[in-house]
């Protein structure tokens, strides 16, 4: 139960950031029961081909065998074919808490895919391993996963304690959202080239306004040259510069610059607005 509530949990977290086309895997690995036989005859199949296998790989044939059935290497992958099952292995307390996890997962309405290779990459793993995966993001295609982990309180000296929990890769869940839009393109809209203490000021509270509008902005910093600000820009990707010391901000004049095409004009930083508006509709956005 306390496996399927997280599972349950994991995908609604996906489904309120709009995240949906994901596939849950899962797997037992078993327990101290009942995984030694399994890793025997995983080492048994793999002895016999251990020439073949990864150098990564070839060390883990004695260490935790299992662990070759989450390598990515083309070669290892081939190797596979063949590869004793852990549900052939699995003892009669394991297969039962599998069996129930599929049916609350299924009375839940959350799909998923048995699959007998998501062992996960951490030894202390027990009974329940699973995986969130994309097709989107290549061959690091795991959003979140985890596991089952009822040893590991015991190992480190503690009671006896079951427990089960996860990781999300933040970046890929990211690059998830932003390929929906739902985040901002992390190139700044503006940078600020602000030429002085003042300036610079006045630059983060100009920001501060017009980030509540979700346009991304970059401000540089008052002591920096306009060379050094043209540089960090110009690495930041932005789409257009805006340079102003204390004088444009009294005469409310400021120069701007697009980097990609290397326009430029003049602005009113009263009414910034109004040139976002301009310059989306001209397609600049």
């Amino acid at each position: 139960e306390a496996d399927a509530e997280m599972l349950y949990m994991i995908n609604e977290f996906f489904n309120k950031l709009h995240v949906t086309d994901l596939s849950l895997e899962i797997n037992s690995i078993g327990c101290k029961q009942c995984r030694p036989a399994y890793k025997s005859a995983l080492f048994e199949f793999y002895s016999q081909k251990e020439d073949a296998l990864c150098k990564d790989c070839y060390e883990r044939l004695d260490k935790n065998p299992l662990r070759i059935l989450d390598c990515k290497v083309d070669g290892c992958v081939e190797l596979r074919k063949g590869a004793p099952a852990i549900s052939d292995y699995l003892c009669e307390q394991c297969k039962s808490h599998h069996d129930r996890l599929k049916e609350l997962l299924t009375n839940m309405g959350i799909s998923f895919h048995d699959n007998p290779l998501i062992v996960r990459g951490l030894d202390y793993y027990t009974k329940t391993t699973f995986e969130f995966t994309t097709e989107h993001l290549g061959a690091q295609n795991a959003v979140a996963a985890g596991g089952r982990y009822d040893d590991l309180v015991e190992e480190f000296g503690g009671r006896s304690t079951s427990a089960i929990g996860f990781a999300s890769g933040i970046e890929r869940l990211a690059d998830l959202m932003r390929m929906k839009t739902l985040l901002p393109d992390n190139r700044p809209f503006f940078y600020f080239a602000a030429l002085g203490e003042k300036a610079w000021r006045f630059a983060i509270s100009l920001a501060v306004k017009i980030m509540h509008e979700n346009i991304p902005v970059k401000c540089g910093e008052g002591q920096m040259s306009l060379k050094s600000h043209m540089k960090r820009a110009d690495s930041l990707n932005a789409k257009y510069v805006v340079m102003f010391g204390e004088n444009e901000i009294v005469s409310d004049k400021a120069a701007w610059k697009c980097l990609s095409d290397h326009t430029q004009g003049e602005i009113s930083l009263k009414n910034i607005d109004a040139f976002i508006e301009l310059h989306k509709r001209s397609g600049h956005d």
